[in-house]
């Protein structure tokens, strides 16, 4: 006496099934574009003084300490014989203990309507010694004279095809005062040499990636990213 089950025919009765995620015909979302710098960086509280042990690495983000739109960073160190000082990131900054003895850090942050820089003091020895905050602060116009390493330029966007090469001289995007040339944070989907200023960057898998570019001085470098589209 019960109702007589019925198969269904029409496929159309079905609810569609989900749409593939991650696929290799996945189209990879559009990169939102850059932000434009209305006014020069400023600062945001001080640095305060560090210690680091002979022979250790000290890393110290500086980010949190400046506030605007940062296109480029830079640091020296007053005396590399005692810390020396190397940009490893955007904001970051890494320390080196070489020998007994305070150095004075100063970190530029700039973009291309000015620049702020602040400094301050890190001392190399044992690690229960006692420092003496001293933070000083500049604020300069960006002028663009040689002499100063600064980036050049908006950020470079390249396009490269899979197995496919292209080249960048990363000498174009900084002042001439940038004597070494590198490039950091490459990732996976793409690869990169560098031979003196020329960037060779290789496409490995299609996607929007970013790497960052690296000029350096003798005692100081300074840093760009960098968009790489692979098709």
């Amino acid at each position: 006496d019960s109702a007589e089950l019925l198969p269904i025919d029409d496929d159309d009765d079905l609810p569609p099934p989900p749409p593939d995620v991650d696929t290799p015909d996945s189209v990879p979302a559009e990169s939102l574009p850059a932000v434009e710098a209305t006014a020069a960086p400023t600062l945001s509280g001080s640095v305060p003084a560090r210690t680091v042990c002979i022979g250790d690495i000290l890393v110290v983000d500086v980010l949190s300490y400046f506030e605007g739109i940062v296109q480029g960073w830079a640091v020296e160190t007053s005396n590399p014989g005692f810390v020396t000082a190397n940009m490893n990131a955007a904001g970051v900054v890494e320390l080196r203990g070489v020998a007994t003895g305070t150095a004075t850090i100063t970190v530029t942050a700039l973009n291309n309507l000015g620049e702020v820089a602040q400094a301050f003091n890190v001392t190399a020895g044992s690690p229960t010694g006692t420092t003496t905050t001293t933070t000083t602060t500049t604020t300069v116009a960006q002028g663009g004279p040689t002499g100063i390493l600064l980036t050049v330029g908006p950020n470079p966007s390249l396009q490269v095809g899979v197995s496919q090469s292209t080249t960048l001289d990363l000498s174009q995007h900084f002042t001439a005062a940038a004597t070494r040339f590198s490039v950091t944070a490459v990732p996976t989907g793409v690869q990169v040499s560098v031979s003196g200023s020329v960037a060779t960057i290789t496409g490995v898998s299609p996607g929007d990636y970013t790497i960052t570019l690296v000029g350096s001085s003798a005692n100081a470098s300074i840093s760009k990213p960098a968009r790489i589209q692979v098709t």
